[in-house]
């Protein structure tokens, strides 16, 4: 069993995705996507997935502050430990729980990822982001805390972080 997932670039073109709601949750988040070094530098974590007719677009696994959907990928299936990506990018490492996150909950709006931690809700044992442990791992409900690592939640149309009671339908 592979213990990673890993990306097959499906199509190399050079793709330009422009899509406003994935540049709307970046804009209301921003701040809290940079994050300080001990050295001063900055960094961007986290990744934002919105569904699509096409598959999920997502954030690039390399990203600066002021990315947006130019820069995302569009995953078009995630399938045998593969993340298969249209574009020039790798996916995120979350991608495969992030698109698991849609799968499960069709009526959120997208999924946030940031490397914070959320006071009242679930949290589950830390993996290593890419692994299948931390992609394939329960998923305790549309908003939780991975030990050590951040949070995973659903949006709601308002671009709002649901509560643990938000509708399921299939």
């Amino acid at each position: 069993m592979n213990s990673y997932y890993h990306t097959v670039l499906a199509h190399k073109s050079i793709l330009s995705i422009t899509l406003p709601v994935f540049d709307a949750i970046v804009a209301k988040y921003r701040d809290r996507f940079v994050h300080e070094n001990g050295d001063g530098a900055q960094r961007v974590f986290g990744s934002v997935c919105v569904p699509t007719v096409f598959g999920w677009v997502v954030s690039p696994r390399e990203k600066g502050e002021a990315f947006t959907s130019e820069d995302a990928v569009l995953v078009t299936d995630v399938c045998d430990y593969k993340v298969y990506v249209t574009g020039p990018n790798k996916a995120t490492l979350n991608a495969p729980l992030l698109v698991r996150m849609c799968q499960g909950y069709p009526n959120a709006k997208a999924i946030l990822h940031l490397h914070e931690q959320l006071p009242n809700v679930p949290t589950v044992p830390f993996a290593s982001p890419g692994s299948v442990l931390d992609n394939d791992r329960e998923i305790p409900g549309p908003v939780f805390n991975i030990d050590g690592h951040g949070f995973i939640a659903c949006l709601d149309e308002n671009l709002e972080l649901v509560s643990n009671n938000f509708r399921v339908d299939h």
